[in-house]
């Protein structure tokens, strides 16, 4: 297994979940960049989120998958998440959820990047999903991102075409007709131009392939090769956090030699 560790940059979102975030680098990353490099792997920030950036970079081949826990990564469009393994086409295929299905669901509910709406819970943001929703909702932006008048309409006539199948259920993809939830949507006015910021995060996020960044200082998996295990700065590295020599001997043989032999192999 080849690593890349990819760190949020300076342009990540200064909000997270309604609190201003400190977008002040932790003083623990560089130790930990320090022990990423002496094991032989990479480590790389982003202009903006860690979540786009590493999405981008799956898309792109340059990584085979993402290990992580958090679900924020999905809308970005992914490929390959593990941890748990969640396959794109499995989301397809199996629970018949489109990538625009999986934008909606995240737009539906609170996360890293928008508040969602109050009243609407998963379960209802999969139906409506199944249904073709989020392909309304890609449509719409890709036509008017540009003409918020138009936009704007094309959102309303979303709005009531969601909350009449909450209402009716004529594509079945509902467990249930609801009356209150579709005007729980209705009086939400969702989506609305409001929703525009997180919507374009998902689906315009900046990454290092973002148009105004040197396409010369994008990731490129040539500058990544494998490499072997620096012992003596991962002895330095243990020295320096207070741990006996006793500590260290006994730690390497049982873990990190074996390591070293299958990164040499």
């Amino acid at each position: 297994i080849h690593c890349i560790f990819v760190y949020d940059g300076k342009e990540r979102s200064k909000v997270k979940r309604g609190r201003r975030v400190n977008t002040r680098e932790p003083n623990h990353y560089t130790q930990a960049r320090t022990l990423i490099e002496a094991f032989g792997f990479y480590a790389h920030t982003a202009p903006a989120e860690a979540d786009a950036e590493l999405a981008e970079m799956c898309k792109r081949g340059l990584i085979h998958a993402v290990l992580t826990k958090d679900s924020d990564l999905l809308p970005f469009g992914a490929p390959r998440i593990f941890r748990p393994v969640y396959l794109t086409e499995s989301i397809e295929s199996e629970l018949e959820i489109s990538h625009a299905g999986v934008v909606l669901i995240s737009l539906f509910l609170r996360s890293d990047y928008g508040d969602g709406v109050n009243g609407i819970g998963p379960e209802t943001a999969v139906g409506l999903a199944k249904c073709g929703y989020g392909e309304n909702l890609l449509n719409a932006y890709s036509s008017y991102s540009t003409m918020p008048v138009q936009l704007a309409d094309a959102f309303a006539k979303i709005n009531e075409g969601m909350a009449t199948e909450l209402e009716y259920n004529p594509h079945q993809k509902l467990k249930s007709r609801s009356t209150h939830r579709a005007n729980v949507l209705r009086a939400s006015k969702f989506p609305s131009l409001r929703d525009l910021p997180t919507l374009s995060a998902f689906l315009e996020p900046i990454t290092s392939w973002t148009r105004y960044y040197d396409p010369s200082k994008a990731p490129n998996a040539l500058r990544w090769p494998p490499r072997i295990p620096n012992v003596t700065e991962i002895t330095a590295f243990c020295c320096d956090l207070g741990w006996p020599s006793e500590t260290v001997f006994r730690r390497f043989h049982n873990e990190l030699w074996p390591a070293v032999i299958i990164r040499m192999l």
